[in-house]
């Protein structure tokens, strides 16, 4: 029996994935939770539930054409920063998960240099450092409306307006192409040094001196290499033989 002052049921604000070992989506999510340094899947699940019905109310009112329920969906995604002002009901198909994770609260901190990487900011954040209008916001994943982005600041108190320095943001540097390796010229000398050497015709004098010169005569080895010896039989092979 439930009595007065008993919290409600809590539940779910997302959906899960129909296909959760798909393996082209968790590749995609890898690089998203890097980029926006989210703590947990869970993160990614409440913005696509938060897209998936703000494209669903949009497909209704194109089909319905109610004309007020339309300015006011479109006032809406304005304020929150999701579409421009003079937008229309097709641009809400249009949007994506990014457009939702960028109007977080922890990467509106990177954006106005209150913190120098994602984590960081997330850590100021759930550390109590940051505020909204003198307001104190903990929860990383608080989208963050139009009007509200000049006024988020260091809490007073916070020990952050001394101590933070920003980080300088480096210029991306320029990709070098890689030079092709020159090698240096070689000069008329090395050049005739390397080439084969053309062999001269010879005179009729160097003829004449090879024709004349003693011809060296193949001495024969007189000793002639003695034929190899048979081995002789026993005395009683041969009394065998004879008597058989």
């Amino acid at each position: 029996m439930k009595h007065l002052g008993d919290p409600k049921k809590q539940h779910k604000h997302y959906s899960n994935v129909k296909r959760p070992w798909d393996k082209d989506r968790i590749e995609q999510e890898k690089t998203i939770v890097q980029k926006y340094g989210t703590r947990r899947k869970k993160e990614l699940r409440k913005a696509e539930t938060i897209l998936r019905n703000l494209r669903q109310r949009a497909r209704a009112l194109i089909g319905s054409k109610n004309e007020k329920e339309e300015a006011l969906l479109l006032k809406k995604t304005y304020e929150q920063g999701l579409t421009e002002k003079e937008a229309t009901i097709d641009s809400i198909l249009g949007l994506k998960i990014d457009s939702i994770l960028e109007r977080r609260l922890q990467t509106m901190l990177l954006k106005k240099n209150l913190a120098n990487t994602p984590l960081q900011a997330r850590q100021f954040i759930t550390h109590g450092h940051i505020a909204i209008d003198s307001i104190k916001v903990t929860s990383p994943s608080y989208l963050t409306k139009i009007h509200e982005e000049n006024k988020i600041t260091y809490i007073p108190k916070s020990s952050l307006n001394q101590t933070f320095k920003p980080k300088e943001k480096e210029e991306p540097k320029p990709k070098k192409t890689p030079e092709k390796e020159t090698k240096p010229k070689k000069t008329a000398k090395e050049e005739k040094d390397k080439e084969p050497k053309k062999e001269e015709p010879k005179t009729e004098k160097a003829q004449e001196k090879e024709s004349s010169a003693p011809k060296k005569e193949i001495k024969k080895d007189d000793k002639k290499e003695a034929a190899p010896e048979k081995p002789q039989k026993n005395e009683k092979e041969i009394k065998a033989k004879k008597d058989e």
